[in-house]
């Protein structure tokens, strides 16, 4: 098919992710996938003009709407009844004529005998919802009747029954989605099957599932994503290639749908695989005896985070025994895990107890007064040891020196900048004590009820912010790391001084607003400081960054490295020794490699936002329970309930909150239940399919796969159900007559 393109159609090769508002999701990836050069069956996309075109005949979309505000579909049957209603005002719609004449041009441009029609919503395969099986797409079309039936049965299918239940369960507005459409060419699937680039029950990242439904070869495999095992087929590699170009391009883990036709593997559906649990390998997790958090953005997703370079970690935990020794150990204390740096939770209390009495305010009035005013000049001293040098480096110095010239300045740099952090911690402390002080002077002496929140915006802002102009571990070309990154601005950019409540002066004699001014006016004094050593320890980073690729560019210049950014590959002593050539240029080659791979692998981690805490849904005893039936488990978690066995789904309206669902099968027609239900064990499942994917979505404990155990079980058994062990238990009724009593009911 040569590329074709309509008004309001394209060619799925031409998409990529920033058409998703007007193709949808489904088309989007697909066409992100196919750019990246991954194969993708060939199709046309539709745009969402199609769709506004058919809702705009006679306010349509104002009557589904009126439909939805009036039923408010809460349940299974009033979700059923909803998407009734709405279908049948579909059904009475005329398809446009410019609408049929761009749809059937479209079709005949895909130039196959039998086609399949598929929806593309704007609001499926996000990176937290893929809304699998809630809409409808229809195989093997051959004519012209069957296509404009089809096409009106996916747009319909936005709000399907299925599709209002999960929108309802997730928050989902319908009424401002919309809805596209692909049109492919029928293949005949000699195999076919999923690959998630990350275990979707456990987030181990080191594993690509591999699941094959269909085929000679059918099951459930393990793939290392970075290596070739012997004995794999060809196609698997071609997989693992294509998963983790995918992932690693995206920063997500991928959920891959695929076939096997004429021999050649296709991508059917590309997604970002959802619900995937944060992790990092247990190997790496020292003993955590107290919470630690994540030293990171919470705006950031955990998947898209960088792990720190080993560079940046051999400094930053000297910089913590140097804070230390200088008896600065009041910052909470931190550990690495993988890569990633989690900080304690547990931060010690290093303000003097509060006094209730007049005399005792002024007392620690008095003594916050006077720590500001000597720390004041200890963070001038330091300023004016380091700041003045520091600002004198330019690019040209670095290239020019000789290596343990090189060696010398970083250590320089080092000294110093670990100096002005450690400054700004104490600064930052220092405030803390002295916006306490104020607070209880406008409280007691003043009289107010409530305090401004003024400390909340600058209690503990210095010290991650110092650090985190080293941190950014990705920064521009590094010739423009001195200039750019000295002009970028300060970290206290913006920070407002303190604010008081105009009504507090007036409320206090002469001496007591003598005294609040005057600690007003040292807590200004503070932020000024604190405004410039953060500054000075900014650029102390920028400089030391330049001065360490630098040394990464001499490391390529003679073939030790790949690119300048390898340098920090290497801790800080090593650099230091290679330097001044008292290391062999074999060891530098076998770090950089060894590490490389190391940093590619965490940084395709999840990590945890939190370790050290106790885990939710302890295992369950299996004790009490007369029959243990394994399955597999595909979403993790343990319940107890009872049993509600649903053979077909005229029994779905009997299921009842709180019940564990017992099934054939976990079917889209049965999605409406998962809000209800604490559980899923169905007979028949694997890990990867559209059943899994959306039970682990709705959070629910899942054992799929369990033989017999529609037959085994019955209404109203009470059940164990421990999906992380991939256990469903029945607990044994030791009295005949309950068990008949619970038989009558």
């Amino acid at each position: 098919m040569a590329e074709a393109i309509g008004e309001h159609w394209r060619d799925l090769s031409a998409l990529d992710l920033a058409d998703r508002a007007e193709y949808g999701g489904k088309a989007a990836h697909l066409g992100h996938a196919a750019a990246l050069g991954c194969p993708v069956l060939r199709g046309v996309a539709l745009s969402t003009w199609f769709y506004q075109r058919i809702v705009e005949q006679g306010g349509l979309l104002g009557e589904i709407a009126s439909i939805l505000n009036t039923m408010q579909p809460r349940t299974m049957p009033q979700f059923e009844a909803a998407a009734w209603a709405i279908r049948s005002a579909f059904g009475v719609r005329r398809v446009p004529e410019e609408v049929r004449h761009e749809l059937l041009a479209a079709w005949r441009a895909v130039e196959a005998p039998s086609v399949g029609l598929r929806s593309s919503s704007t609001i499926e395969d996000s990176a937290t919802r893929s809304f699998v099986g809630q809409h409808i797409s229809t195989l093997n079309i051959t004519d012209e009747a069957g296509l404009l039936a089809a096409a009106l049965e996916s747009w319909a299918s936005l709000f399907s029954a299925k599709a209002l239940s999960y929108a309802h369960r997730f928050g989902v507005d319908l009424l401002a989605a919309q809805m596209g459409l692909l049109i492919q060419p029928m293949v005949t699937s000699e195999a076919r099957g999923a690959l998630f680039t990350a275990d979707p029950v456990t987030g181990d990242s080191d594993r690509f599932i591999l699941e094959i439904h269909q085929g000679a070869e059918r099951g459930v495999f393990d793939l290392d994503p970075y290596s070739r095992k012997p004995g794999e087929l060809s196609y698997w590699s071609q997989l693992r290639y294509y998963g983790l170009l995918l992932d690693e391009h995206d920063l997500a883990y991928q959920a891959i749908e695929w076939v096997i036709d004429q021999d050649h593997l296709t991508f059917i559906r590309v997604r970002p695989a959802t619900a995937v649990p944060a992790f990092v390998p247990t190997r790496s997790i020292p003993a955590v005896t107290a919470p630690v958090a994540l030293l990171a953005p919470a705006a950031v997703p955990e998947r898209a985070l960088c792990p720190y370079t080993p560079y940046h970690l051999s400094r930053r935990f000297a910089r913590q025994s140097a804070a230390a020794a200088f008896d600065r150990s009041e910052a909470p204390s931190e550990i690495e895990v993988s890569g990633y740096v989690y900080r304690s939770t547990l931060t010690p209390e290093t303000r003097t107890p509060l006094e209730a009495s007049s005399l005792g305010l002024l007392a620690e009035v008095l003594r916050a007064s006077a720590a500001a005013a000597r720390i004041a000049q200890e963070a001038a001293s330091v300023l004016a040891t380091h700041s003045e040098w520091i600002a004198s480096l330019t690019c040209d110095q670095l290239a020019s020196m000789p290596g343990p010239d090189l060696a010398r300045l970083l250590e320089g740099l080092r000294t110093a900048g670990d100096a002005l952090v450690i400054e700004c911690s104490t600064i930052d402390a220092a405030l803390d004590n002295l916006l306490a002080a104020l607070t209880r002077i406008e409280v007691e002496w003043g009289g107010l009820d409530q305090v401004l929140p003024q400390s909340a915006a600058h209690r503990r802002t210095a010290v991650p912010c110092a650090d985190s102009w080293w941190l950014a571990e990705l920064v521009p070309p590094p010739d423009e790391i001195l200039t750019g990154t000295k002009d970028a601005g300060s970290p206290t950019d913006g920070m407002a001084l303190i604010k008081v409540d105009p009504t507090v002066m007036p409320r206090l004699n002469r001496l007591r607003r003598f005294i609040y001014a005057q600690l007003l006016d040292r807590g200004r004094q503070l932020q000024t400081e604190l405004a410039a050593v953060s500054e000075a320890a900014a650029s102390c980073r920028a400089c030391e960054r330049a001065a360490v690729y630098d040394a990464g560019r001499r490391l390529h210049a003679v073939g030790l490295a790949s690119e300048v950014h390898d340098a920090a590959l290497l801790e800080a002593r090593e650099l230091d020794r290679w330097l001044h050539g008292e290391l062999r240029d074999e060891m530098i080659v076998r770090a950089v490699m060894r590490r490389r791979e190391e940093r590619r692998r965490a940084w395709r981690y999840a990590p945890p936002r939190r370790l050290g805490e106790e885990p939710e849904g302890a295992p369950l005893d299996m004790g009490s329970c007369d029959l243990v039936l394994r399955g597999l488990g595909v979403s993790a978690g343990a319940v107890q309930g009872r049993a509600r066995v649903v053979r077909s789904m005229a029994e779905a309206p009997t299921v009842l909150p709180g019940e564990v669902l017992i099934c054939q099968q976990a079917t889209y027609e049965l999605s409406p239940l998962f809000s209800a239900v604490a559980a899923i064990v169905t007979a028949q499942g694997a890990l990867l399919d559209h059943g899994g994917v959306l039970v682990r979505e709705y959070g629910l404990p899942a054992v799929f796969a369990v033989p017999d155990v529609v037959e085994r079980l019955k209404t109203g058994d009470e059940l164990l159900v421990d999906a992380t062990r991939s256990l469903v238990g029945r607990v044994a009724i030791r009295r005949m007559g309950v068990r008949r009593a619970l038989d009558e009911l």
